[in-house]
């Protein structure tokens, strides 16, 4: 996979322009965004989700836990499966991904 280092040697802008086109695409112009995407595509690049998170302080993560519970339903809904992937779906429309922790009380303690 390509680095932003070589997505921008590629495109011949700084590594600060392509940081820009993926994060504030608002403050780069339109004719030079277009140049780093069409090489981004070019080369398969993606932005390193792990980079972006401690540069900006912020994940795109939601955490979902959920309460098994021994006795309970649990994972045994008949429409788990339905609601889990339409919100990981409306997640995922808004650039963000889902996170799932299954726990029972009182368990590991």
């Amino acid at each position: 996979m390509a680095t932003i280092r070589e997505l921008a040697r590629r495109a011949e802008v700084s590594v600060a322009t392509v940081s820009r086109v993926f994060n504030n695409p608002d403050l780069v112009t339109r004719r030079t965004r277009e140049h780093v995407l069409r090489v981004a595509d070019e080369l398969g690049y993606q932005p390193n989700e792990s980079a972006r998170t401690l540069a900006t302080g912020r994940s795109r993560m939601v955490g979902l836990v959920w309460d098994t519970g021994h006795r309970g339903p649990g994972w045994r809904h008949p429409f788990l499966q339905e609601i889990l992937i339409g919100l990981k779906t409306a997640l995922s429309d808004h650039g963000h991904h889902l996170l799932m922790l299954a726990a029972e009380p009182g368990a590991g303690g």
